[in-house]
């Protein structure tokens, strides 16, 4: 504009008429970017909504695909004698017993038992011990409990207000319900039906005494590991406090494998727990400081795993570390694991990745080993094995062998040399449709046709000649 004004100087004598004009053509020019900035990023958000709506859409078709593969083999509710009330329980998963401890309860034989407190059981027609290798099957939430208190605890020799919690199925808690409401009541234990979500009760018999100061720990401890067995990620700071004194005798190591084992049986929208405060349960108190960078670590595991698992064209997990490790030394250093990450474009900011890289490297050598590595990222095992298959076919198919007559490199799959035509053993090689005039014999070593008995150069005949019958 100005260069324009300056050419024309001799016609522009309105010095307040052309700073108008520039004024004007400049907030029109700010509009314009402004509308094409607007443009570009609405086209951005675009993209990243689709992308996000094929994630959820590949998740739902996953979890559908999960949802039908469980078993439903034995499910039906097995009846139990509602005598055993005015039975103190066994707690074991042995015989016929109704209920079993908390401390017993594992969805498959891998899964750590944890030190749930001993007066909290769990239904058999909840989950039962006996389903465990009969293949992975849905887990029910724990929505009603089972608060009861069995002859031994309302004989005046023991603390009053002792009683056991237990996790029973729906089923139950309505047959259970449906007995308040009789005469048999009298003759029972007591009892009452406790609602998990809230922890209300719901109902209880007549001789039913609700609990002190003494046993309200003890309810509030039960709801808060019920909350845990349900996969909630949410908690109170009473809640947690209660669930971390429960599962104090348990590693922290252990109580994650649990939690992720009945998580891998639900259908939850959320799976990562590293930015909620569950975290301090899977987390040793002398590292609560590093909740934040491990909850980090999370979120750019579960997108790694995405990279080399569900995109379009995945990433081999080896040949980037391969790639990254330009010195040959079998470790990444921070720079080169950070360039690693980077590469992969995995949506995180490099702040993100310095936190993660540093986690990586679990002996602090200021290096990461390809062991670590694997750790860190939890790269499953079925991806590394089907790497080590394809490396493998790679390598039959780049193989090579020397010719012991010409020196020619040859391919694995030829069975001649190129040049010379001698085979991998150092002899010649004969095509199967055609015969050699055997030198042995006096004859020339030319391939004739096996429909031929004489050779078309020397007119020797075919060695096995002598063997065939006219």
């Amino acid at each position: 504009m100005n260069e324009l004004i300056k050419e024309n100087d001799r016609f522009t004598h309105d010095y307040d008429l052309i700073q108008r004009v520039k004024q004007r053509i400049e907030s029109i020019a700010q509009v314009a970017d402004l509308a094409a900035d607007e443009s570009l990023n609405a086209e951005v958000v675009h993209e990243n909504e689709q992308e996000a709506e094929e994630e959820a859409e590949e998740e739902a078709e996953e979890e559908q695909q999960k949802v039908s593969a469980f078993t439903r083999d034995d499910e039906q509710p097995n009846p139990w004698d509602i005598e055993n009330l005015n039975k103190y329980p066994n707690r074991t998963t042995a015989g016929e017993e109704a209920f079993y401890s908390m401390c017993d309860f594992q969805v498959r034989s891998s899964q750590p038992k944890l030190s749930f407190p001993e007066y909290q059981l769990i239904s058999d027609n909840f989950f039962r011990p006996r389903w465990i290798g009969m293949g992975d099957r849905k887990l029910k939430n724990a929505t009603m409990l089972l608060e009861w208190l069995p002859p031994h605890y309302t004989s005046e020799q023991h603390e009053v207000g002792e009683r056991f919690f237990v996790c029973i199925s729906l089923a139950e808690a309505e047959t259970l319900r449906r007995v308040l409401h009789t005469k048999q009541v009298t003759e029972l234990s007591p009892y009452a039906l406790r609602n998990v979500e809230d922890g209300a009760l719901i109902d209880i018999a007549p001789k039913f005494k609700c609990e002190d100061k003494r046993n309200e720990e003890k309810t509030q401890t039960t709801l808060a590991c019920m909350k845990f067995l349900n996969n909630s990620m949410f908690f109170k700071n009473e809640e947690l406090t209660l669930l971390l004194k429960a599962l104090a005798n348990s590693r922290c190591e252990d109580r994650l494998t649990f939690f992720e084992d009945c998580l891998r049986l639900r259908r939850r929208e959320r799976h990562l727990w590293g930015d909620t405060p569950l975290a301090k349960v899977f987390t040793d108190s002398s590292e609560w400081h590093l909740i934040k960078s491990k909850a980090t670590l999370q979120q750019v595991t579960s997108a790694f795993y995405r990279a080399i698992t569900k995109r379009a064209s995945p990433v081999d997990p080896v040949e980037v570390f391969s790639r990254a490790d330009d010195d040959n030394d079998g470790t990444l250093t921070y720079n080169q694991l950070q360039r690693l990450l980077e590469s992969m474009n995995l949506g995180f900011s490099a702040a993100d990745l310095v936190i993660v890289v540093r986690l990586a490297d679990k002996d602090h050598r200021g290096k990461i080993s390809w062991e670590d590595y694997v750790q860190t990222f939890r790269i499953p095992k079925e991806v590394l094995e089907k790497n080590d298959t394809d490396d493998m076919e790679l390598d039959n198919q780049n193989a090579r062998w020397q010719c012991s007559n010409c020196t020619y490199i040859n391919f694995a799959y030829d069975q001649q040399c190129e040049i010379c035509g001698y085979g991998w053993n150092g002899q010649i090689h004969v095509p199967n449709d055609k015969w050699m005039c055997d030198p042995s014999f006096g004859g020339c070593t030319y391939f004739n046709p096996k429909t031929q008995f004489y050779c078309d150069v020397c007119n020797k005949s075919k060695p096995d000649l002598i063997f065939v019958r006219f």
